[in-house]
């Protein structure tokens, strides 16, 4: 889901080319702090129905099934993605769907609201730096724009970044 944009005096520029709103929800993704999926659909029906919404007919399997693999997701794909109430897959398991689903229309850039949300904890370090890891993979390997929130990195988090923008109270620190 992408919010929707308000018209203003500014612009927005990807790769030096001026975007409209239309066309920069056409090539953005964006991935909210809290997953907003299906807890009764399977891993492999949430991408499926992501991509069907997406992507012309012939190309959804083949997608799907990149995916998948890409982001490590093959082992679940027919587990229920579960809810507070229903038994499914980890938190970890539910950010990469996340991410999946907004990767499915291949898109050039991704914003994420807090990718490791409910993952940095000293008992979940290692997934938070796992979906880490695997964003920078898609910035430096397939060229990908990659925006994030992120509060309070680990070092090896932080590592990652190719720039850092610090905010405190609306202010930019650094």
């Amino acid at each position: 889901m992408i919010v929707p944009c308000r018209l203003s005096t500014n612009h927005v520029l990807v790769n030096d080319l001026p975007m409209n709103v239309a066309h920069f929800r056409r090539i953005s993704g964006y991935v909210t702090q809290d997953e907003g999926l299906f807890p009764l659909l399977t891993v492999e029906k949430t991408l499926t129905y992501s991509a069907l919404l997406r992507l012309h007919m012939g190309c959804v399997k083949m997608r799907v099934e990149n995916l998948l693999k890409e982001l490590g997701l093959e082992h679940i794909s027919n587990e229920r993605i579960g809810s507070e109430l229903t038994r499914g897959i980890s938190g970890g398991e539910k950010r990469r769907v996340s991410i999946d689903v907004e990767l499915v229309h291949d898109p050039a850039v991704i914003l994420l609201d807090e990718p490791t949300s409910g993952l940095d904890s000293v008992r979940h370090f290692i997934p938070a730096l796992h979906v880490m890891l695997l964003l920078n993979s898609m910035a430096k390997n397939q060229g990908k724009m990659i925006v994030l929130t992120i509060h309070q990195p680990g070092f090896q988090i932080l590592d990652l970044f190719d720039k850092v923008l610090l905010l405190s109270n609306g202010m930019v620190l650094h």
